[in-house]
């Protein structure tokens, strides 16, 4: 099998993890059990945050935004983010503050089509877990 016919179907595959996140979420949303909307909700997050971006070619969150959920956990975050650039920054693409934030507002701007992407909704009001998230993706977005 050809390296096109492999992506090929790389490509095919994920369209089906995409719809299978979507119909978790939909499950999730009509589930009358609080806690098995919350595993439903988990699942879909995961595939999306962690097996679709693999997929994509996206770099794998180090540092999962999904899982900051308070003030505390983002300050945390943003902490090992900086503990990141001063071990590895040579590997970061937007390395320089200037860079660095030019990346954060191109992601804030272009991220309803990130969430499009990895089946995700796109947050109404923002959120902590949507700032540690536009914050993770500027390290490599160009």
């Amino acid at each position: 099998m050809s390296e096109r016919d492999v992506e090929a179907r790389v490509e095919e595959l994920a369209r089906g993890l995409r719809r299978v996140a979507a119909g978790l979420l939909e499950a999730a949303a009509e589930h009358p059990d609080a806690a098995r909307v919350r595993e439903l909700s988990t699942a879909a997050r995961v595939l999306a945050n962690d097996v679709l971006a693999r997929l994509d070619g996206e770099a794998v969150e180090e540092f999962p935004a999904h899982q900051v959920d308070s003030r505390e956990a983002l300050a945390a975050h943003v902490l090992a983010l900086r503990d990141d650039l001063l071990a590895r920054g040579a590997e970061w693409e937007n390395a320089t503050i200037e860079s660095y934030l030019e990346a954060l507002a191109a992601w804030i701007k272009d991220s309803p089509g990130w969430y499009r992407n990895v089946g995700l909704e796109m947050p109404t009001c923002g959120d902590w877990t949507f700032v540690a998230r536009a914050m993770s993706a500027a390290v490599g977005y160009e």
